[in-house]
């Protein structure tokens, strides 16, 4: 049941991030120069690089349009694409560039599956600003260098201005550098009139606070092979508390249990507009118990404790009304309050009603939950807008982690369903 809730939940983020639109105030000019005003999809870069969705401002009527079939479209106090042929490793195609700057000297930018790269045009010449790696030396001897190509291309363009040529040099393929490099020729040649950037301003740094409730399956997986021959091999380090066999991997589940904390956002922007670094920090208890018996002995393993959960994520945040995100990050489990787990055997010689044998002998002390856990988390969630500034957020993560000191040896995987409330200010 529990895998199967999993599947739907990744095929419910998945079907959100395909079907949704995310319309904003835009325009498209067509290719008479008409400027219509009305909805425009924004999808992110690559999409956007190939289509572009338009509904008029009745919303009533939705176009699709391909590059070369519009000049140009763009969002309102935001990005800007325009059509133009390009020629990317010998293929000429149509694409719906971004319009970083309008001067004199032009730039543009793409972003496709394989790369980023970046365009300068002058006198309605279109040029790649190409940076592509070269292999220099023989076999054996070889080392890769930058080819900064780009840098002779800026250079032919401000020849006109040499005293340009020092900050041509220090040009690095970013959008910021080479705005700044085309801001500053355009100056030179156009003295007292401005260039136009269209580069969208990033929002500025900030937190966004969440509290949180969480939904926890823990899962203790000990390798007895390796644990046994880690300690033969290592006699010293060996607890005199842990007693293991040689046999298979013991498997520990926990009940459902419960965690409560809060979740730190801060944004990318440097990076990407849609990338964010999480910090949640949640605790919870945990209750493990593991009952066999057969015809001769009963074994009991038990556990109860605190847990402290720490998760550093990096996230993407898909740009829709509805917004879907995936993570992926390191996670630190750090158990308090711990009561041990102990391990009864006994003959079987008659059970209460709650299944646990009346009489036990041969009680073994097994220090099986250890103290420090490191790992990795993934994890998908959505966060639904609520009330305007609010956002309500259900998300799943699932990590797994070793015994900090003893690798592979000591496992814990645990399963979360989490719920946020999340202020968007």
């Amino acid at each position: 049941m529990r895998k199967i809730f999993i599947a739907f939940f990744f095929v419910f983020c998945f079907q959100i991030i395909h079907a949704q639109v995310n319309f904003e105030p835009g325009f498209v000019i067509n290719n008479e120069g008409d400027t219509i005003k009305g909805l425009v999809d924004s999808r992110g870069y690559i999409k956007n690089s190939k289509v572009c969705n338009f509904k008029d401002l009745s919303e009533e009527n939705s176009f699709e349009y391909k590059p070369g079939e519009i000049e140009a479209f763009g969002f309102t106090n935001g990005k800007y694409y325009v059509s133009r042929e390009i020629v990317l490793d010998e293929d000429t195609s149509m694409v719906f560039l971004e319009y970083l700057i309008d001067g004199i000297m032009d730039i543009y930018y793409l972003r496709n599956l394989e790369n980023d790269y970046y365009f300068a045009q002058k006198d309605d010449r279109l040029v790649l600003l190409d940076n592509t790696t070269k292999i220099i030396g023989e076999t054996g001897k070889q080392y890769y260098k930058k080819s900064n190509k780009y840098i002779g291309i800026l250079k032919y363009y401000t020849s006109d201005y040499p005293e340009l040529s020092k900050k041509v040099n220090k040009t690095k393929l970013t959008h910021s550098s080479l705005i700044n490099i085309a801001s500053d020729y355009h100056g030179y040649v156009c003295e007292g009139e401005d260039c136009i950037i269209y580069e969208k301003e990033l929002p500025k740094f900030k937190f966004i606070v969440s509290p949180i409730v969480g939904f926890d399956f823990n899962k203790v997986q000990i390798n007895n092979k390796e644990v046994y021959e880690y300690y033969y091999s290592h006699p010293d380090k060996r607890p005199e508390n842990i007693i293991v066999s040689s046999g298979e991997e013991t498997i520990i589940k926990s009940n459902l249990n419960y965690s409560i904390g809060v979740n730190l956002s801060t944004n990318l922007y440097f990076t990407s507009e849609n990338l964010f670094f999480d910090l949640q920090i949640r605790y919870g208890n945990y209750n493990y118990r593991e009952y066999t018996e057969n015809d001769e002995e009963v074994i009991l393993i038990y556990s109860n404790g605190g847990n402290l959960m720490n998760n550093g994520t990096f996230k993407y945040v898909f740009p829709y009304k509805i917004k879907p995100y995936i993570g992926v990050g390191v996670s630190y489990y750090f158990t308090v309050n711990k009561s041990g787990i102990n391990k009864f055997t006994g003959d079987l010689l008659g059970t209460e009603d709650d299944g646990l044998t009346r009489v036990l002998s041969n009680l073994e002390e097994i220090d099986i939950l250890k103290s420090h856990y490191i790992g990795y988390t993934i994890g998908a969630g959505v966060e639904i807008p609520f009330m305007k500034e609010y956002a309500i957020v259900p998300s799943i993560q699932y990590n797994y982690l070793w015994d900090s000191f003893n690798v592979n040896q000591f496992n814990l995987s645990t399963l979360s369903f989490v719920l946020g409330i999340q202020l968007n200010k």
